[in-house]
């Protein structure tokens, strides 16, 4: 085990080199990022864009740009004015010693972006998850256990029509009838828009009320197919021979299900988890964007809309990271889980 986790962990540094290569120059495509400054009045003239994009760089190839974005300029001559009057060594430190640059829009450092919005997401994410998956296990569990009954039917065909309706139809559904009828009907309507006044930790009762309608949207759509995850696995595993020669031998049915099915039925399960978790960090992009929660989804929207590379950069670096982390503990987990499967 030793051994294979040194060796997966010298494998993600050249993974995320690659990754942050062919991310930075799919980002460097989708856009100028000065035509941000074109809405400001007066407009800057021809000349002006063209200093600016020499004085940031812009007009350099994009594997010089990517050198820059990775370790930095301070060892390299810029053209500060962008006219070629004046040059000196820049300021940027580069990702490698902790600087993602500025954002076009904003001028703030990019990874203070990420670590305001980060909270928000968190927050909206992580009760969400939590519900889903406590509620994956104990119908999914139930229904298997139960196969064919009426219940299992009416589960197997809800949580099908549940995984197929999409994020944006709920999201207004539950807008138009929670937000807006309940005012009509004498209820006191959720609010949908923001999170509230103040903060989680000065008005938590506004934020709980404000997060009530995004995390049900979430739940709705994701509790389907986690249940069907479930369900298959549990139906699977109870039909393994071991599964009836421990009811032969007269263990009790508590401990098949609890000891035996449920711990090699979870393999499919962490699976999914270990794909999905790592989203908890990007957030939900169509959620927070109909709902207004200012999370990491919708300063994803907004960067790509204004082609902020250095933001969606370390939205993306940071996504990647989290992807490649959760699968190395999701393989690291089976082995938990699974006695025949080992790493050595």
């Amino acid at each position: 085990m030793g051994r294979y986790l040194v060796r997966r962990l010298l494998q993600i540094v050249p993974l995320l080199f690659i990754l942050s290569f062919g991310l930075f120059w799919m980002m460097n495509s989708i856009g100028d990022p000065l035509s941000i400054f074109a809405e400001k009045r007066p407009a800057p003239t021809g000349q002006q864009a063209e200093e600016m994009r020499r004085r940031l760089g812009l007009d350099k190839p994009i594997y010089w740009q990517y050198i820059t974005w990775l370790i930095g300029n301070d060892w390299q001559l810029v053209d500060v004015r962008g006219d070629g009057t004046l040059m000196q060594h820049g300021t940027r430190l580069g990702v490698l010693r902790g600087d993602w640059g500025l954002s076009f829009v904003t001028k703030k450092p990019a990874f203070q972006l990420l670590s305001d919005r980060l909270p928000n997401t968190l927050i909206l994410m992580l009760p969400q998850y939590l519900i889903v998956v406590i509620l994956a296990l104990s119908i999914g569990m139930y229904s298997a256990l139960h196969q064919y009954t009426r219940f299992d039917s009416f589960v197997t065909s809800t949580s099908l029509i549940l995984y197929s309706i999409h994020i944006f139809l709920i999201s207004l559904l539950a807008i138009y009838f929670f937000g807006i009828q309940f005012s009509n009907w004498g209820l006191p309507p959720l609010p949908f828009n923001g999170t509230g006044d103040g903060t989680i930790f000065t008005n938590p009762l506004s934020w709980i009320s404000h997060l009530i309608l995004p995390t049900m949207c979430l739940v709705v759509i994701q509790v389907g197919g986690y249940i069907r995850y479930v369900r298959s696995s549990m139906l699977d595993v109870m039909g393994q021979d071991y599964i009836r020669t421990a009811r032969a031998k007269g263990v009790s049915e508590n401990q098949v299900v609890l000891g035996h099915v449920l711990k090699n039925a979870a393999l499919p399960l962490v699976t999914l988890l270990g794909t999905d978790l790592p989203l908890l960090l990007t957030g939900a992009v169509v959620t927070e964007r109909i709902f207004g929660w200012p999370g990491m989804g919708q300063l994803f929207i907004q960067s790509l809309d204004r082609s902020d590379y250095n933001v969606l950069m370390a939205i993306l670096m940071v996504a990647s990271l989290a992807v490649i982390l959760f699968q190395l503990f999701t393989d690291i987990a089976y082995t938990w889980l699974d006695p025949r499967i080992r790493y050595s």
